[in-house]
């Protein structure tokens, strides 16, 4: 399976370090790289809109995340149903 950064597709940060694995899955349009860089941002200026992601981030700062490429998605049209598919494999 082709796990490319630069590419559109479906990613999961996971925090490592809470002991449970808790994942956020989300979704990219263009390449998942940049979404990664978004989400950093946000969460290094503590402005991160998903709320157990940034409270998580504040306790255990970014060496408490490992930052994952799921799939690569070639169809836009696919994303959402893709998406939902992660979710429920790994049951967020």
């Amino acid at each position: 399976m082709d796990r490319d950064m630069n590419k559109p597709g479906i990613y999961a940060i996971r925090c490592i370090a809470d002991g449970k694995g808790t994942t956020y899955v989300g979704q990219a349009s263009k390449r998942i790289k940049k979404r990664f860089n978004d989400h950093k941002l946000e969460l290094r200026m503590n402005r991160h809109y998903n709320q157990w992601l940034q409270r998580a981030w504040n306790l255990y700062g970014e060496p408490g995340f490992e930052w994952v490429v799921l799939e690569n998605v070639d169809s836009s049209d696919d994303l959402t149903i893709r998406e939902q598919y992660w979710l429920d494999q790994i049951r967020v």
